[in-house]
Formats: structure tokens, C-alpha cells, sequence
């Protein structure tokens, strides 16, 4: 189980300055643990959930654990009528590891996943203009 209270050192700018995000959680249920950042209230969502899905053997497949973290947070853009509208950015990461992959192999594949994250030019161009 993750602990009650996480702490993100996060690179908001990308430009190696960090600053601390505290989430506290705020719901447990048996597959998925729910938490809250500080700053957040009813109306201003800032949430990271943790889910996860045990494997399921598939003949001589023993299957994968399906894991998944999820940033829920509440923003204000303008509709149509130019008026204020809140809304939601979602970002999800979902892992389905094998059984029996190696966690030094997991790893590194997921090194390689930050390492997209981390990538404003191709971000920049997948998230604000849908290139692919």
C-alpha cells in the first residue's frame, strides 16, 4: 500500500528547479487509493489516484498486473460565449507487466517512458497541436 501521504518533487518549467507537492490520500478502496494535493478543495480538483488489476492466467500465459496512476486537475477555460468554464486535464500512465519480467528490465522501460515525458519538443507537439 502507498503511504498516506506522498510528496512529488516536481520540475513545473522543466528546467531542473523543483518544488514539493504534497497529496494526501483521501480514499482507499481494495483496487485504487485516491489522494488529494494540498492546495485543491471541492471545486478545484487536484487529484492522483492509484489503480491496479491482478493478473489473469491465460493457458500456459500466467498474465499481467495492470497498474495505472491518473492526475485529475480542475482548470478555467472560456466556452463559446466567452464566458469562464471549469474543466478537466487528465493524464494517465498504465503499465501491463508480464508476470516474470525481470524489475531491473521494468525499469528500464520505464526510464524510457519519463524520458518522453520529459521531452518538451515532442510533448509540446502531442499535447498542444495532436501531432503524432
Amino acid at each position: 500500500m502507498q503511504a498516506d501521504s506522498l510528496t512529488l518533487a516536481v520540475d513545473t518549467l522543466n528546467n531542473g528547479t523543483t518544488s514539493n507537492q504534497t497529496f494526501t490520500a483521501i480514499s482507499r478502496e481494495t483496487n485504487k487509493s485516491t489522494y488529494s494535493r494540498s492546495d485543491a478543495s471541492s471545486a478545484n480538483r487536484r487529484d492522483l489516484a492509484f489503480l491496479r488489476k491482478f493478473p489473469t492466467r491465460s493457458g500456459n500465459f500466467l498474465g499481467a498486473t495492470k497498474v495505472t496512476f491518473k492526475f485529475t486537475d480542475t482548470y478555467s477555460v472560456q466556452g463559446v460565449d466567452s464566458n469562464p468554464l471549469s474543466t478537466l486535464l487528465v493524464g494517465e500512465v498504465s503499465f501491463s507487466i508480464p508476470v516474470g519480467v525481470a524489475a531491473a528490465d521494468a525499469k528500464e522501460f520505464r526510464q524510457r517512458l519519463l524520458a518522453v515525458l520529459d521531452n518538451d519538443t515532442v510533448m509540446d507537439k502531442l499535447m498542444n497541436r495532436a501531432e503524432v
